[in-house]
């Protein structure tokens, strides 16, 4: 399965998330109503409420949307819903595997076609927002052969095969999937993240940061607290004594392990006894409502350049979201019934 994510990216992404942009996990139409949408609404009942810019509307037979007077054809919708379709029978293990639930509450089958119309609809618009942008047969070409060079050849081809994917059909996704990394690149040449704003929102949202890389072992006694204490300042590990006595489910099979973290995540008293250490220094024994920690800061990133591409790529994500939404908004969009 892990292969076959990597060979096609984009139908992985369709199932994870949706057309309001990159790394997004709400879909447009639930950013626009605030509400989740429920297994009738994805599959087409029309009791449900509908953004203000949609409705439903008696549209000809071969048209599935209408976007501000132009037409989806619903045999377009059809061909990219099986695609997506069928490469997630082939992750999943069968078709049973459709009727569990996905990631909006929904079944699988109803969210892929939710997602199939939502995308269809964005790509139209990123069409008319940008009609210059365009993605060559021999860019797609040029994609295709760095994806045999990665997986092989013999391995495509068997992929393809397995999920019931045809060469074509390949191609228009590995397309889709072009299109829309030069849009999104497209908006970022035309509406660049300075530095400067960069640095302001590391300064605003440093206290958030996963700043400290602690570890910790929790019992339940000062007493058996500062014995452990004792048998750190005696050499013993720190990992194999979390492992044996630690009473965190979290974090005991991983020696105590806590990973990088913000502060603030933790309560009061553990916190501040973080932020005092230096590295590589144990705490004495802290109380808190769980029990007695002893505390181990491992590491510590507090530079702007340890966050510099973290906060970036989380700003480009709020701005490129809300640009789409906005797109999506502006738009009319008539169902068919």
């Amino acid at each position: 399965m892990k292969k076959k994510i990597m060979l096609l990216a984009f139908v992985a992404t369709l199932l994870l998330t949706s057309c309001s942009g990159k790394g997004s996990t709400a879909s447009t139409s639930e950013q626009v109503t605030g509400e989740q949408v429920t297994g009738e609404q994805a599959t087409g009942e029309q009791n449900q409420q509908l953004p203000e810019n949609m409705s439903y509307a008696k549209l000809p037979e071969d048209v599935a949307i209408r976007v501000d007077g132009e037409d989806i054809k619903k045999a377009d919708v059809d061909f990219f819903y099986n695609i997506v379709r069928k490469q997630a029978i082939a992750d999943s293990g069968g078709e049973e595997a459709l009727k569990k639930i996905g990631p909006t509450g929904v079944s699988l089958e109803d969210y892929i076609k939710q997602m199939a119309n939502e995308r269809m609809i964005m790509f139209h618009l990123m069409k008319k927002e940008n009609p210059s942008l365009t993605v060559k047969d021999e860019d797609v070409d040029k994609k295709l052969k760095e994806i045999e060079k990665d997986e092989g050849k013999d391995k495509l081809e068997k992929d393809l095969k397995e999920a019931g994917i045809s060469l074509d059909e390949c191609k228009f996704l590995i397309k889709q999937s072009l299109y829309e990394e030069a849009f999104y690149a497209d908006y970022f040449k035309k509406n660049p993240i300075s530095e400067e704003q960069i640095k302001s929102v590391f300064v605003m949202r440093l206290e958030e940061m996963p700043t400290h890389h602690a570890k910790h072992i929790l019992v339940e006694t000062e007493e058996e607290a500062k014995a452990i204490l004792k048998d750190l300042e005696a050499g013993k590990d720190f990992a194999e004594i979390a492992k044996e006595k630690s009473k965190d489910p979290g974090s005991a099979d991983r020696g105590g392990d806590l990973g990088f973290n913000a502060p603030k995540l933790f309560v009061p008293e553990f916190a501040d006894a973080l932020k005092k250490l230096e590295v590589g220094k144990i705490s004495d024994p802290v109380k808190t409502q769980f029990g007695y920690h002893i505390i181990k800061l491992e590491e510590k990133k507090e530079n702007y350049e340890d966050f510099k591409e973290q906060i970036q790529a989380q700003m480009e994500k709020e701005s490129y979201n809300a640009y789409i939404l906005g797109i999506f908004k502006k738009a009319k969009i008539e169902l068919a019934k």
